[in-house]
């Protein structure tokens, strides 16, 4: 954990050298990268194993990889790769949302045949903004209403407004399922299947944490043409591009 730790580290500070301080950070189809809505704090960075051999190895590794491959039942290929970092004091939150409804829409992901695993590299806690879930409600698709804007992601990624369940589907949704804190260990990993409805809160504790995002799709699940939105999102928020989208070995 601590060779991760210490990359994600290195990859944070030169990005956010990089930064220009009079620039909103979005993540466009030549910006990996997003910055949390109200500041300059680094929020996430996609497509972390490609830029880094040392995160190349945890995404790749047999144990994640094994685990993807046995849930699924098939091959499986990397759909989407990040680092999370929630920022103490002024890490914000998301809406509650399905994986699978904005991949299914923004992407063209045909079935939710998907999953992530999470490395945490951090104490996940419920103060600290430890992902809550909605355990069972992958059993269930929530169509979310309105129509997101053209090249949605560019905020989405930072703040969402679309893409999230009505109240009255979420509170139906909480009476059946309830809702649980996914907390965790520095080293632990957690699983969460693509439908499953999950969100966060804000980081007001001055105990930052952050989280190794690997996204796994089945090979017979490969993205075709989005099934809402005009335009597919980049390469490096959904990987289409065959170099990217082979089998792992």
């Amino acid at each position: 954990v601590d060779k991760f730790s210490h990359e994600v580290e290195r990859l944070k500070s030169d990005i956010q050298n990089a930064m220009n301080p009079s620039a909103q950070h979005v993540v466009t189809s030549r910006c990996n990268y997003v910055a949390e809505p109200t500041s300059q704090v680094l929020k996430s960075v996609f497509d972390v194993h490609l830029y880094s051999e040392v995160l190349k190895q945890l995404c790749f590794s047999d144990r994640l990889v094994g685990v993807a491959r046995q849930i699924l039942a098939e091959d499986v290929y990397i759909h989407q790769c990040r680092v999370n970092f929630q920022a103490a004091f002024v890490g914000k939150g998301f809406n509650w949302h399905s994986d699978f409804e904005t991949w299914h829409s923004e992407d063209g992901m045909p079935n939710p045949a998907a999953l992530s695993t999470v490395v945490m590299l951090d104490d996940n806690t419920a103060p600290n903004g430890a992902l809550m879930v909605m355990p069972g409600s992958h059993m269930d698709f929530a169509p979310c209403p309105g129509q997101q804007p053209e090249k949605n992601w560019e905020g989405s990624l930072a703040h969402q407004a679309y893409g999230s369940p009505s109240e009255l589907q979420l509170t139906s949704m909480a009476e059946k399922y309830g809702i649980q804190h996914c907390t965790g260990q520095r080293g632990d990993v957690l699983v969460f299947d693509c439908n499953l409805i999950h969100g966060s809160h804000n980081n007001m504790t001055p105990f930052g944490r952050r989280n190794v995002f690997q996204c796994f799709n089945a090979v017979s699940n490969r993205l075709v043409e989005p099934f809402e939105a005009r335009s597919h999102r980049p390469e490096h928020i959904a990987h289409r591009d065959p170099v990217h989208t082979a089998a792992i070995c």
